[in-house]
This record gives C-alpha cells, sequence and structure tokens, in this order.
C-alpha cells in the first residue's frame, strides 16, 4: 500500500513542503529497489523499526524527520555521459548505471537502439556508444560494477571487475574486462 502526504521540508528553500510516498519494505534494499522503479522517487529513507519506507521528489539529504538517514538518487548533469542517475556508493564512489530493466520493458532492440541507448528513467540501456566513452575516459579502463537485487527477498548480490573497456564502433563495441576485484558478494536479507 502507498499513502502520499505532504511533509515539512526546511532544507530546501525552493518548497516549503515535499511530497512524501510511504510503503510498507523488508529491508533498506528493497526501499532502494521501490525508490528505483519509480521516475518520482529522488531521495528515500527506511526504517527498520517500522519497516517503513518514506520515498520523496526533493533532495533533502541528511536525515529525515524522524533522524532516519536519507539516499539521495541523483540525476546525472544535463550533457552527461550518464544520462539517467549517478549511484554513489556507502564508501563515496560514484557509478552509472549502464543498464537498469526493474519490469517487463521489452528489451529486444534493433542494432541501432543498442548503440545510442533506449528505455525511460526505471527501465533503461544507455547505449554503446556512451559506455564506449565513459570506459575510454581513463587509460586503465574503468571498474564495472554488477548488481543484481532479488526481488522475492530483496537480496543484493554483486561483483567488480577492473579494467572495464567497450572499444569503439569500428570494432564492433568489444568489450574487455579485467579480474575480479572482489568476489561475488551476497548481502543478506535485513531481519
Amino acid at each position: 500500500t502507498h499513502e502520499f502526504e505532504l511533509e515539512p521540508n526546511s532544507s530546501n528553500p525552493v518548497t516549503e513542503f515535499a511530497r512524501v510516498t510511504r510503503s510498507v519494505a523488508t529491508n533498506k534494499i528493497h526501499c532502494a529497489a521501490l525508490c528505483s522503479r519509480s521516475s518520482d522517487c529522488r531521495t528515500f529513507s527506511y526504517s527498520p523499526a517500522s519497516s517503513e519506507c518514506r520515498m520523496s521528489n526533493e533532495e533533502p539529504g541528511g536525515l529525515d524527520s524522524d533522524g532516519l538517514p536519507v539516499y539521495n538518487k541523483r540525476r546525472a548533469a544535463t550533457g552527461s555521459l550518464c544520462k539517467r542517475t549517478v549511484v554513489t556508493t556507502t564508501d563515496g564512489r560514484q557509478f552509472c548505471p549502464i543498464q537498469q530493466r526493474v519490469s517487463d520493458t521489452d528489451f529486444q532492440q534493433p542494432w541501432s537502439a543498442y548503440k545510442t541507448g533506449f528505455g525511460d528513467d526505471v527501465n533503461y540501456w544507455i547505449g554503446l556508444e556512451a559506455i564506449h566513452q565513459l570506459s575510454s575516459a581513463s587509460a586503465n579502463g574503468v571498474t564495472l560494477l554488477v548488481q543484481v537485487v532479488t526481488w522475492e527477498d530483496s537480496v543484493l548480490q554483486y561483483q567488480e571487475y577492473s579494467n572495464f573497456l567497450v572499444r569503439n564502433a569500428s570494432s564492433n563495441y568489444t568489450m574487455t574486462v579485467g579480474p575480479v576485484v572482489e568476489k561475488n558478494r551476497t548481502l543478506p536479507k535485513a531481519s
């Protein structure tokens, strides 16, 4: 169930109130997944005590009205190769999601769509050309972070690879990737 309300928003001078969506979530990962499915969600906070997930269309940051940490889902800057959002990990590293699938959007597309990108704010592929540009930004390639969330029990699994590089169109966007930096790690379901 979802419930909408307006909540005082003292940290953002643009609006006096922020629209807040409240939903039940099993843990913080599930709450993050709910936020990622919504194009209106820009921040979220999760209360383990009440299993409440609060999602907002504002970006207050810091703590919410109950003192819980607020996590931002930032939109990428205009003109950025990272076309949708920038994800910041708990250790401060930033990643650009190159694909996100959270519903039944059809990913069977022609080659031209895979080259330039397709989708919306919730389900998307940023495109091989953008991935080539992003991965070519460093002489040693960049880190590829692969994350999978199981919706049934909200378990996050991920692996990191070093030296990720997608070559240009003349090589048919050949991908090279270095060794696994961090082995498959599962974050268990929160109690």
